[in-house]
C-alpha cells in the first residue's frame, strides 16, 4: 500500500491516532478507577455492616456476661446473707450453760451438794437434784435461787420438806 498523503497530513493523522489512543487509554484508566472506587466503597460498606453486626453480638454477649456475673454475685450475696442471719440468730439465741452453772455454784449453801443437773434448751428449763444436810440449808438454797434475777418459776416439791435432816431434794426452774 502506497501512502500518497503529504507528510504534514501523515503527521496529523498519526497525531490523531495517538490522541485517540491516549483518550481511549485515559477512558479505560478512568473507568478502571471508577470501578476500583466502587469496589472499594462496596467493600467498605460490607466491612462496616459486618463491624456493626459484630459489635451488636459483642454487646449482647457482654450484657449476658455482665448479667450472669451480676446474678452470680447476687446469689453469692444471698448465700452469705443467709449465713450471717444464721450466725446472728445463733448468737442471739445462744445460751451458755456455764453461766448457769456459775450462778448455781454461788447459790448453793455450804450444806448442800448437787447430784444431778438437767437442762432443756427449749424453754430453758433446768432440773436439779441433790442432797442437803438440813432443812435450813435447803431453805437457804431456795432463797438464794429466788433472789437471783436470772432464775424464774422456781419449784420445790412438797416432798423436799418432809425430812428435817439428810434431805434428797429436787428443784425445777427456768432461766432468763
Amino acid at each position: 500500500m502506497i501512502n500518497l498523503l503529504p507528510p504534514a497530513e501523515k503527521q496529523k493523522i498519526l497525531d490523531e491516532k495517538k490522541l485517540k489512543q491516549i483518550i481511549i487509554f485515559d477512558l479505560v484508566f478512568l473507568f478502571s478507577l471508577i470501578c476500583l472506587t466502587l469496589i472499594l466503597f462496596s467493600i467498605q460498606i460490607n466491612l462496616r455492616a459486618q463491624l456493626a453486626f459484630k459489635q451488636t453480638i459483642f454487646g449482647q454477649k457482654q450484657e449476658e456476661f455482665e448479667s450472669s456475673k451480676a446474678r452470680e454475685l447476687e446469689q453469692e450475696i444471698i448465700f452469705y446473707n443467709r449465713i450471717f442471719a444464721d450466725i446472728y440468730s445463733f448468737n442471739r439465741e445462744k445460751f451458755l450453760v456455764s453461766d448457769i452453772l456459775a450462778e448455781l455454784s454461788k447459790a448453793m449453801p455450804a450444806g448442800t451438794n448437787l447430784a444431778n443437773f438437767s437442762f432443756q434448751k427449749q424453754g430453758k428449763e433446768i432440773s436439779l437434784s441433790g442432797a442437803a444436810s438440813t432443812r435450813e440449808d435447803l431453805l437457804a438454797l431456795k432463797q438464794n435461787l429466788e433472789e437471783n434475777e436470772n432464775f424464774q418459776e422456781i419449784y420445790f416439791p412438797a416432798s423436799n420438806w418432809i425430812n428435817p435432816v439428810d434431805i434428797n431434794f429436787l428443784v425445777k426452774f427456768t432461766s432468763k
